[in-house]
């Protein structure tokens, strides 16, 4: 069903707000994974560069050794040590294919017997040449660790130089080749100052997002009392409007009601002056019915300018429903509408003035009678609500309905589509309600009808949530 605009502006702007800030939310997650993502692939190809230049550091130490056929155990060790020195350098353990430690240096920790999936890892580097990996240390420290052959004879000499640089001897190298043929080189490098800049990156989002969400908060909060104080001060000026018109009303109606007074007697007087005259007798009823709704309309006017302050008493809904429905038989049968009704077991007693809330059932129930031509059918449904506990009356017609621009009206004093109404019946309905502590509200689509949700608190007292709008 249609609602009122004033329902959908007042969400709008809110659920602007919280779209705008997920969106702001999902793009800051977005960029910040995919910074993260590129500096990740920065700080590999960083530490991949930094450890080559460590690794052919040992090797060019353990070539320009030539006071062995072969490396000499103790001065390699020396050199390991003497290299892992470095901050950056976490472990350097060079080994054979069957796992054996030729020389290690582990600053973090002991240094193992033998490298676990050596063979494994022979087999990776025919086909890589180089492995780069984040094991998990003993230590819990992060590192990054690259493995490869160990070559200290392998790296060609530049082609500039090949005039000035004496070729190697075959009889230092061959040794060597030999020797370092089944050898790899395991490097860890820390990670203590990427994993620094990474976590304040983290940080840094985290704030971010916290800074979004709060201005999201905060605006929300701000736009929730902007329309409280904007709906609280059209109610009031509504309330003061509605006072003044009030007063009027009252003072016209007592001056006009006791010359109607007269006027009635005179007519019924000239009711039984012209009996048996048809013409004149037809223009004297004519005269008395006139005045009779004349002071109908008085009659509603001093209702709705002097509300009774309602007499509570624990009521059953259902039975004031099912009286006001007999009353208004004959309108229903003359008017081919058909009622359900689906009424909620063992509903509680709710505290209210008998005769004004069914005051507020037939005119109502009357409303949907009116609304519908050729046959119909209304729902009248009764349930539970709450909290606090209140049970809602729901009466649903299939006639004309409202158009969307006076639905805003309809529970304006003198606001009418009809054309001999006053304006006044769902005023009065209103007005009932509110002084119940209640709420009422009206949904409708014009050409299939429109349906009027009234909640009443069962202890009479208990003032309801705001949020189910007199008029939406």
């Amino acid at each position: 069903m249609k609602k009122g605009k004033s329902y959908k502006s007042l969400y709008l702007p809110a659920w602007s707000i919280v779209v705008v800030v997920l969106t702001l939310l999902l793009v800051i997650v977005v960029s910040t994974y995919r910074n993260m993502s590129r500096e990740r692939g920065r700080m590999e190809d960083s530490l991949v560069r930094e450890g080559l230049v460590i690794i052919r550091a040992i090797e060019a130490g353990v070539r320009a050794d030539v006071s062995s056929a072969t490396p000499d155990a103790k001065r390699l060790q020396r050199l390991v040590e003497e290299v892992s020195r470095e901050p950056e350098v976490a472990a350097i353990a060079i080994f054979d294919q069957t796992g054996d430690i030729v020389a290690a240096s582990l600053p973090d920790g002991p240094v193992p017997g033998k490298v676990k999936g050596a063979p494994s890892l022979a087999l990776f580097l025919k086909d890589r040449g180089m492995i780069t990996r984040y094991p998990e240390p003993p230590g819990g420290v992060p590192v990054f660790e690259i493995i490869q052959p160990f070559r200290p004879f392998s790296y060609p000499i530049a082609p500039s130089l090949h005039h000035t640089m004496e070729p190697a001897s075959p009889s230092q190298e061959t040794p060597l080749s030999r020797w370092a043929g089944d050898k790899m080189i395991a490097l860890s490098l820390r990670l203590a100052t990427f994993e620094t800049a990474r976590r304040e990156d983290r940080h840094h989002t985290l704030l971010m997002g916290a800074i979004l969400i709060v201005l999201g908060i905060g605006a929300l909060y701000f736009i929730f009392i902007v329309q409280n104080y904007y709906r609280v001060d059209r109610s009031l000026r509504r309330s003061e409007r509605l006072a003044s018109l009030g007063r009027l009303a009252a003072g016209v109606a007592h001056e006009i009601r006791n010359p109607l007074s007269s006027i009635r007697g005179f007519a019924q007087y000239f009711v039984k002056r012209f009996h048996g005259q048809p013409e004149e007798e037809g223009y004297a009823l004519v005269m008395v019915k006139e005045v009779d709704r004349l002071n109908r309309v008085i009659t509603e006017l001093l209702d709705f300018a002097g509300p009774k302050e309602p007499r509570r008493e624990p009521n059953s809904l259902e039975d004031i429903a099912d009286h006001a429905l007999k009353l208004l038989a004959p309108d229903l049968a003359a008017r081919k509408v058909e009622v359900f009704r689906e009424y909620e077991s063992g509903l509680p007693a709710v505290s209210i003035d008998r005769d004004q809330i069914s005051q507020v059932f037939l005119n109502l129930l009357l409303n949907a009678i009116e609304s519908i031509e050729g046959g119909g059918e209304i729902r009248l449904t009764l349930r539970r609500s709450g909290p606090p506990p209140a049970v809602l009356t729901s009466i649903a017609d299939t006639g004309a309905g409202i158009p969307a621009d006076d639905l805003e009206k309809v529970f304006e004093p003198f606001f009418s589509r009809k054309r001999k109404g006053t304006g006044l019946g769902l005023a009065i309905v209103h007005q009932i309600v509110e002084s119940h502590r209640g709420e009422i509200r009206a949904e409708s689509e014009p050409g299939r009808g429109t349906t009027f949700r009234m909640t009443l608190p069962v202890d009479g007292e208990s003032r309801l949530r705001r949020g189910h709008g007199r008029k939406t």
